[in-house]
């Protein structure tokens, strides 16, 4: 988990530097398709009980019954509170019985989406970059069971601990818990 800190925190570094605007060349495709040829499943949304209110509310939009059925394995939600930055932002795990399985970095970003940018610009010419359409505004996934999605003013970071991806969960699975996540985002 530590190295998604750093990553986070080197990214707002560098934020004011990026150029904004998204200029989508490349095409959004229907879902990403996992290295076995299969699609993610479309999401089933459950709504909970408590109204996420600002970023603070963000790691109680999903429960870990939702994130342990997308992603196959037995979780639960931490909130591990908010980065150094500059931002609104919160983190939070889903830790599976030995360690964590899933990390989720929300931000409310500005009008002007330069998080969100400033990922997009940084992944964009990776050979592994997908647009995945269906998924909030925008979103693509830059590796395996990594992504980037905003909806509005709330851009998140989603990505399986490396240790995690090479056991038995489907990197596809962070589209599905991304689904959803912002079928229902904080408000910012």
């Amino acid at each position: 988990m530590r190295g998604f800190r750093y990553r986070a925190t080197a990214l707002l570094a560098v934020l004011p530097l990026t150029v904004l605007g998204c200029a989508a060349d490349r095409s959004p495709s229907e879902g990403v398709a996992s290295p076995a040829g299969r699609s993610a499943p479309p999401a089933q949304v459950v709504a909970t009980s408590v109204p996420p209110v600002g970023i603070d509310g963000a790691c109680r939009v999903l429960t870990a019954a939702q994130v342990s059925t997308a992603l196959g394995v037995q979780v639960k939600v931490t909130d591990d509170g908010p980065l150094p930055s500059t931002v609104p932002e919160r983190a939070c795990s889903y830790r599976g019985k030995d360690d964590t399985v899933l990390v989720m970095f929300v931000f409310a970003d500005t009008a002007n989406h330069s998080i969100f940018n400033g990922y997009y610009d940084a992944s964009k010419d990776s050979d592994e970059y997908v647009a995945v359409a269906g998924v909030g505004d925008q979103a693509f996934v830059d590796r395996p069971g990594h992504m980037i999605a905003r909806k509005g003013r709330v851009t998140v970071e989603l990505g399986l601990d490396p240790i995690v991806r090479s056991m038995d969960v489907d990197p596809q699975a962070v589209v599905t818990v991304m689904r959803l996540f912002l079928a229902r985002p904080p408000r910012v």
